[in-house]
């Protein structure tokens, strides 16, 4: 069996290495694999101590990556520190009496790294002096030499930008370091071996290990992998280990020789066999059907769709080595669209749920992004990874190319409620400059509503046909630092309004612009009481200077949807870098308010949500939190007790254990890895893949 080796390190006629995300021992020779850890989470950077006792790796146990040591011939591991940050081992001190180890603890900034030395016999790290770095070999007479920026090349090939790794060198151990090499490379792994410095770099095209003298000179290359890079050599100060393209190799300086070790692997593959797992752990996206009686949730690239409290699950596709996503109904409520890359590109499918037919649109539709169906019509709205708007007629199973940007992708398509226009962000320049444009969909012309500013997203028609609401980052009211002499715009979104037509007085101030003798309710009144959404007139001339400004505050807003003579929107609050980017994705801390156009008034809904869909003629409203989804009335106040209660009508809740997610890991797999081919196919910057054979290299 052949297993996939990482991160290996030597100690006399043994090697550990990482695989299945545990440790492994093997011999030098190679030969039987025998495990020696069977940890819950990741394991990786296993260091043996000089004098071949213990093993010290980065583990994640209990949630950051920390230090952790075992017995070399196995055992128990033991937890050492306790930084709470991003921690990882980096070597041994030469006595084998502490642990070398980089840790960004109480930085500003997640990359910046610092070494300190642990003992075995507590958990109270001492800081080094040798200023930022995160890798370490130590040689003769207390000389050390450091890497700094020192991360994987393979990460990031042949990058050259200004955080490359280099290694710096301190050569008689009195403190002063100066710059080892000056070659254009990304370097890591320092490696002090004899009276060289050992260390792999790609300035020759592949990562491979290279060698220097202590004073930076004659410069020479020790391997020669084209097809993959040299990644993580570690050495026990004779000889050097590493692994390329999933196999471990050794090579000895001593004789200039390296050679493969033959593992031969035994596992169970535990993590290979099929599961289930919480569908609510990997939701991807929702959507909620115009009635607002079922919803559909993509999780871990399956759809699904289901009644809202009770009834029977459904998943839509069948084939295990696929990925669904961006399920959505049709204006209907009987037809259900959904992408899938059943046949190795992305395809649109089409069920109709009164007869359970399904067919795949043969069209060229790109990666799709955003997916809106029309409300009135047989037609998709969608955008790709091409910076293209299509349409898609269901029926005639045709697509038209609507409008497409020269910089970024066009985003935020919503219809109008008469599915006669489309509105959308798109961008005018590289410095992300947006505005918001409308396309007619009868003449299949597009139009320019605001101006170029600053970032305009985010828009929403008025279901009464007055509006375009929108989004826009251009209060420009800078806010001074408190520790240093600098501005800057943290809040800098307001809530604005297009009046669709010239006839049309400012919804902020109905006596004073109304034209007399008008009931402005009157028409709302007639249009409430017709099932046919009104049709929408746009005055286009001038509509780029009827652009009004909400009466509300800047602040950091996100989403604006047009009710009934109301407007939902939704405020996040300003969070500190450390709260902001954390480890578990974005943070579910957004208020959802309404504003009341009659009343002139902001009402609160609910908070601690994502974002939020609206359905059901307006009426209705699905938010989503981080893992969960709910839905209530739009403007109904939703009562901050029920967020404990169990799933149900009472609470909003939507229980999505309802969903039996089954995981088959080695089909799952092979679909991942195609998916990343053509992710860096699809996003690469010229057709031709700068001359490479990229169907060979898949």
């Amino acid at each position: 069996m052949q297993g996939y080796y990482r991160f290996p390190s030597i100690y006399k006629d043994h090697i550990v290495f990482v695989s299945e995300d545990d440790l492994w021992i093997v011999s030098v020779n190679g030969g039987i694999a025998r495990r020696l850890t069977s940890n819950l989470s990741a394991v990786s950077d296993p260091r043996f101590s000089p004098d071949g006792k213990y093993i010290a790796f980065t583990g994640r146990e209990e949630g950051h990556p920390e230090v952790y040591i075992t017995p070399s011939d196995g055992g128990v591991a033991k937890r050492l520190t306790f930084m709470g940050a991003i921690t990882s081992v980096a070597g041994w001190t030469p006595d084998s009496n502490h642990i070398i180890l980089a840790s960004n603890h109480g930085q500003w900034y997640r990359r910046m790294f610092f070494l300190y030395a642990n003992r075995l016999t507590d958990s109270r790290p001492a800081k080094l002096p040798f200023g930022a770095a995160n890798q370490i070999s130590f040689g003769a007479k207390k000389g050390v030499v450091i890497g700094r920026n020192a991360y994987d090349p393979a990460r990031w090939k042949r990058y050259r930008g200004g955080t490359v790794g280099e290694l710096w060198i301190d050569r008689s151990g009195n403190g002063k370091f100066e710059k080892l090499l000056r070659i254009k490379g990304n370097m890591t792994s320092p490696m002090w071996v004899k009276d060289r410095i050992y260390f792999i770099s790609d300035h020759e095209g592949v990562g491979n290990i290279y060698s220097s003298t202590t004073q930076g000179t004659n410069v020479k290359r020790h391997t020669d992998h084209i097809d993959f890079y040299v990644r993580n050599a570690t050495t026990d100060g004779q000889r050097i280990v590493y692994h390329a393209g999933g196999d471990i190799f050794m090579y000895d300086p001593s004789t200039g020789k390296k050679r493969k070790i033959d593992i031969n692997y035994h596992s169970p593959r535990i993590q290979t066999q099929r599961k289930y797992v919480d569908a609510s752990g990997y939701l991807e996206d929702y959507s909620i059907h115009p009635k607002a009686d079922q919803i559909s949730i993509t999780s871990r690239g399956q759809v699904f769709s289901f009644p809202n409290w009770h009834g029977p699950v459904t998943k839509h596709g069948n084939k295990p080595k696929a990925r669904y996503r961006l399920g959505r109904w049709l204006h209907d409520g009987s037809h259900f669209v959904f992408i899938s890359d059943e046949a190795g590109e992305d395809g649109l499918h089409v069920q109709d749920r009164s007869s359970s037919k399904s067919k795949i649109l043969k069209l060229d539709i790109g990666r799709p992004v955003e997916i809106e169906p029309s409300p009135t019509r047989p037609l998709i709205a969608l955008t790709n990874h091409r910076f293209e708007l299509i349409i898609v007629n269901i029926k005639r199973g045709r697509r038209t190319i609507l409008d497409q940007s020269q910089f970024r992708r066009i985003g935020d398509i919503t219809w109008s409620p008469d599915g006669k226009w489309l509105a959308y962000t798109y961008y005018l320049n590289n410095y992300f400059t947006s505005c918001i444009k409308i396309a007619n969909l009868a003449t299949g012309k597009t139009y320019e509503v605001t101006r170029m500013v600053a970032q305009d997203f985010s828009p929403s028609f008025d279901p009464q046909g007055r509006y375009l609401y929108l989004l826009s980052n251009r209060h420009f009211d800078p806010v001074y630092d408190k520790f240093h002499f600098d501005l800057g715009f943290p809040a800098n979104t307001k809530a604005f309004a297009v009046l669709l037509r010239k006839d049309i007085a400012s919804p902020f101030d109905y006596t004073r612009n109304a034209p007399a003798g008008i009931d402005i309710n009157m028409a709302d009144h007639k249009q409430k009481s017709s099932s046919k959404p009104k049709k929408i007139l746009i005055d286009l001339e001038g509509i780029q200077d009827r652009i009004i400004q909400f009466p509300l505050p800047h602040g950091i807003y996100m989403q604006i949807h047009g009710l009934k003579d109301k407007i939902l929107y939704t405020t996040f609050p300003i969070l500190g870098g450390k709260e902001q980017w954390g480890f578990d994705g974005p943070k579910a801390k957004g208020i959802l308010h309404y504003y009341d156009l009659n009343e002139q008034k902001s009402y609160f809904v609910t908070s601690g949500l994502l974002d939020f869909k609206v359905a059901g003629q307006n009426e209705i409203i699905i938010c989503r939190t981080k893992d969960q989804v709910r839905i209530a009335k739009a403007i109904e106040k939703l009562d901050q007790k029920l967020e404990s209660q169990p799933a149900g009508p009472k609470s909003g809740w939507i229980d999505l254990k309802r969903i039996k997610l089954l995981i088959e890991p080695t089909i799952e797999w092979q679909q991942m890895y195609r998916d990343v081919w053509r992710l860096q196919r699809d996003h690469f910057w010229n057709r031709n893949m700068s001359g490479i054979d990229w169907k060979k290299i898949y």
